[in-house]
């Protein structure tokens, strides 16, 4: 066995859908390198110590802190797409995001103390609609399943804990 890669001062390291890219996160910045030759890509420093999640083409990727930072970046540009932010006095908790299959939403756990929400950002507006707000529930991961042809968003939930 021999050492192929070494990734210097990572909090932790993630790989997008189609193995091409790989994402790495430390207290400052995340580094995007190319997976076969590890080159260094872009650099972001937006959003220090974040949560970082592909979309499922790998061609956006979502950074969060859990505070108040939300901002996608456009992978084919190695830009930012756009920046989002929950409403005052709101947080984005610990909690999963993801993006829809289309790429054209943020789904997110959000957190206003003591419960949780979960919240669906339009990328091209930055508008967020909130779900789940009333129940007195927290939740930890959250997935996109699909739109149906209404519209509607379907996506599976866990670590709900009714207070």
């Amino acid at each position: 066995m021999e050492l192929i890669q070494t990734f210097k001062k990572s909090y932790f390291l993630k790989m997008s859908n189609d193995k091409h890219l790989i994402a790495q996160v430390n207290s400052s910045q995340i580094n995007i390198f190319e997976n076969e030759t590890y080159k260094h890509l872009a650099q972001f420093k937006e959003v220090g110590n974040a949560s970082v999640f592909f979309s499922n083409d790998s061609n956006l990727l979502l950074a969060k802190d859990n505070d108040r930072k939300l901002v996608v970046y456009d992978l084919a540009t190695m830009s930012i797409r756009c920046k989002l932010k929950p409403k005052v006095g709101s947080s984005n908790g610990d909690g999963d995001a993801c993006i829809s299959h289309d790429n054209k939403y943020i789904i997110n756990l959000g957190y206003d103390f003591p419960y949780g929400y979960i919240s669906v950002y339009d990328i091209e507006n930055g508008k967020e609609t909130r779900f789940r707000e009333d129940m007195r529930e927290v939740y930890n991961q959250i997935r996109y399943i699909l739109q149906l042809p209404d519209g509607r968003m379907v996506f599976t939930t866990s670590g709900n804990v009714n207070l």
